[in-house]
């Protein structure tokens, strides 16, 4: 794996936790991990996951029981990759 795909990676996986566990907009958490824009962490969310980031949100809420309006108020602190 090149160099570059393990830092993607990580983004990815940061991006993922965020998703997940905060209220952060998409465009806030593609700028916190250093994707710089929320097209460009769509595009690599597509590549591995087969879905764009606001479907792995809402079926990760779905999931937990969270449900978009309760979701987490916990912010996670990022530092650019």
């Amino acid at each position: 794996m090149s160099p570059a795909k393990a830092i993607e990676n990580l983004r990815i996986e940061v991006a993922r936790l965020m998703l997940e566990d905060s209220r952060h907009s998409i465009d806030v958490i593609a700028r916190e991990v250093g994707f710089g824009t929320r097209d460009r962490m769509r595009r690599a969310f597509v590549r591995k996951f087969g879905q764009a980031p606001l479907e792995l949100r809402r079926d990760a809420r779905a999931i937990s029981g969270l449900g978009a309006a309760s979701g987490g108020t916990e912010e996670i602190a990022v530092q650019s990759l």
